[in-house]
């Protein structure tokens, strides 16, 4: 939750079957992308990353996001996992 309260995007690489289930919540609720390891090369990491640069909506989504979680004292309850 470090990167929710510090409004960045998570790119996740699950490996075990926890990880998966965890990026599966972050890409719900919508703050990061999960990439599956098998089908991972240079140009779709490249590819993710700049996607975050170039989209405004990430940009204003998480900017709000870190705002409410440090503004709830670091209580991320609101958020419905």
């Amino acid at each position: 939750m470090e990167a929710a309260y510090h409004g960045v995007p998570v790119i996740g690489i699950p490996i075990f079957v926890d990880q998966d289930m965890n990026m599966k919540q972050v890409e719900k609720l919508g703050f990061g992308l999960p990439l599956e390891i098998l089908e991972l090369d240079e140009e779709k990491l490249y590819d993710t990353i700049s996607m975050f640069f170039k989209n405004d909506r990430w940009t204003i989504f998480l900017s709000l996001l870190g705002w409410l979680v440090k503004n709830s004292r670091g209580s991320i309850h609101f958020l419905k996992f």
